[in-house]
């Protein structure tokens, strides 16, 4: 009998869990939920700023993304020259900040949280500031419990990132898993089976953004996102924690106060 052909990593780097099923009300879109940029802790570039947000763009459009994040490490300073760069609108901007906090023994739990694409940085400084975060801190020292609370109400989703990093990371996985998060960001392609075996009763999720701290990182692991719009409403619908609640009212509420907070003048 013929062996089947062994899976490159590109053929499981879009989605590495098990399939998804597709409802006829969704749709697909191309996504790197993990970008970093020149105002990361860490090197993103050796472009000025001015003239990395529009090389971004350029680059996630020839990749064909379709949906992107910026998410600095309690930093949101690049999300408004990313915006404003984004000169067709074809490509999705979402604002995001990754957040570094502890769980039990592990001091590095990363937390990707993401927000509507009409947040700015007046919003996304004054989240910060409820975490009592710049973008020099080295950890958020609030409850992790807390910090979900004040993402989600905000308008926004969270999950959590590069979970199998470390064998502490490792440790905390039962924690997250009872917060009800059942989508994670992976380091490892193995972890997929781990998740599998551990948690057979769950609908778990796995998939592994870039992380991109290089310019040319960007858009070298993506996802497929299934989702019910192609906005962060529908993004939001996809990544809601299991036993949070959400509505579409509530979510437009949260843009629309987002829409009037920017157009105030709120610093850090």
């Amino acid at each position: 009998m013929e062996s089947k052909p062994k899976r490159t990593y590109k053929d499981r780097r879009s989605i590495l869990a098990q399939e998804i099923e597709v409802s006829p009300s969704e749709v697909i879109v191309k996504a790197d939920l993990m970008i970093r940029s020149p105002e990361s802790l860490q090197s993103f570039s050796s472009l000025p700023i001015k003239s990395a947000a529009p090389a971004l763009i350029k680059l996630a459009a020839a990749k064909g993304l379709q949906m992107v994040a910026i998410t600095d490490r309690h930093s949101v300073n690049f999300i408004d020259s990313v915006q404003s760069a984004n000169l067709n609108q074809q490509l999705i901007i979402i604002p995001g900040v990754e957040v570094r906090t502890q769980i039990g023994d592990c001091d590095d739990v990363s937390l990707i949280c993401l927000f509507p694409e009409t947040y700015r940085l007046p919003n996304l400084n004054l989240f910060l500031r409820k975490l009592n975060l710049t973008p020099k801190s080295q950890a958020c020292e609030l409850p992790v419990e807390k910090i979900i609370e004040e993402c989600e109400s905000f308008g926004g989703a969270i999950f959590p990132s590069r979970v199998d990093l470390t064998p502490t990371r490792l440790s905390i996985l039962p924690n997250l898993i009872e917060l009800g998060f059942r989508i994670f960001d992976v380091a490892y392609l193995e972890s997929t089976k781990m998740f599998q075996r551990k948690w057979p009763e769950h609908k778990i999720l796995i998939y592994s953004f870039s992380n991109a701290s290089a310019l040319a990182q960007v858009g070298c692991r993506v996802a497929d996102i299934p989702v019910r719009s192609r906005d962060f409403i529908g993004l939001k619908h996809f990544l809601t924690r299991q036993g949070a609640e959400f509505s579409a009212k509530s979510e437009t509420i949260s843009q629309n106060k987002g829409k009037a907070q920017s157009s105030e003048n709120v610093t850090t």
